[in-house]
């Protein structure tokens, strides 16, 4: 793990990051393509010994806390930096406290992206598809005692 071995271009990428851009945002605001940013941030994960970019991030941007990036200090994290962690989101505000969130399937106004590990991704249409039914089975139950009561007044 070392973050002097980083290129200019790759702690570029890692800055852009820690702003909660994604790859293609990087890519349209540095005029690079989507493949060189891809490249950059897979060498820094390398480099920094890590397994996805927002955790590289985070390691560059403790080295390079005391400077500014975006007009705000790393020292108190950017509210727009989450860590994921299963099915809770934690976000760190600017007095340094963490407040929890929890994750949604779709983007909401503060995280233009869902940041879903591959279990909550695949959990969640499962979940929706169970309460799909549960609401199903109600209303055909509902309309079984309704009839059976309409059925005993007639008779």
């Amino acid at each position: 793990m070392s973050v002097e071995k980083l290129s200019p271009r790759e702690k570029e990428c890692l800055r852009l990051m820690l702003q909660a851009m994604r790859p293609k945002d990087i890519a349209r605001a540095t005029g690079l393509s989507l493949h060189t940013i891809n490249g950059h941030l897979k060498s820094a994960r390398r480099k920094l010994g890590t397994n996805d970019s927002l955790t590289a991030a985070r390691i560059f941007g403790a080295h390079e806390a005391p400077q500014k990036i975006g007009g705000t200090s790393l020292s108190g994290s950017p509210p727009s930096l989450q860590a994921v962690e299963g099915n809770c989101t934690e976000t760190t505000t600017e007095a340094g406290t963490r407040s929890p969130r929890s994750t949604y399937p779709f983007s909401t106004r503060g995280r233009p992206r869902n940041s879903l590990s591959v279990r909550w991704r695949l959990l969640w249409p499962i979940l929706l598809l169970g309460l799909v039914a549960l609401g199903a089975g109600m209303l055909v139950s509902g309309a079984a005692s309704l009839s059976m009561v309409f059925l005993a007044l007639q008779g």
